[in-house]
């Protein structure tokens, strides 16, 4: 089984993507809270896994600006670890483009959109 950290501030999303991740007997998840610790780092450093899975949004805490520091991080304590964002592009068409950006400077390794169906995610997820 594959660890995965998931780091999402909408807790019904975060108990979601743990539970479809849980069932597809493939990964072994984590859930962190985002918030003004960046406990998200901390919690690679404690379970050590090999995907991050990164909700970003407008909000202060789970910026692009904020969670790139994050993945400079987690880039530092484990840097095989893989980096996916996650981000509504329907609500905010500005930070999708954003992390479009940093996906194509190889800052992050795979990015989805909420839109998305799971079983999508899951096949994302699956092929890093």
């Amino acid at each position: 089984m594959r660890k995965i950290i998931i780091s999402v501030q909408n807790r019904l999303l975060g108990d979601a993507l743990v539970s479809i991740l849980e069932e597809s007997g493939e990964f072994e998840p984590s859930r962190v809270i985002v918030d003004r610790k960046k406990r998200t780092a901390a919690a690679c450093a404690a379970f050590q896994p090999e995907i991050v899975l990164m909700e970003v949004a407008q909000t202060a805490v789970a910026s692009v600006k904020e969670r790139m520091k994050e993945v400079y991080q987690i880039r530092a304590l484990l840097p095989d670890c893989k980096v996916v964002f996650l981000c509504d592009e329907h609500v905010s068409p500005q930070v999708a483009e954003e992390v479009v950006g940093v996906r194509k400077n190889r800052e992050i390794d795979a990015f989805c959109y909420s839109s998305v169906t799971m079983k999508y995610m899951l096949a994302t997820l699956s092929a890093l």
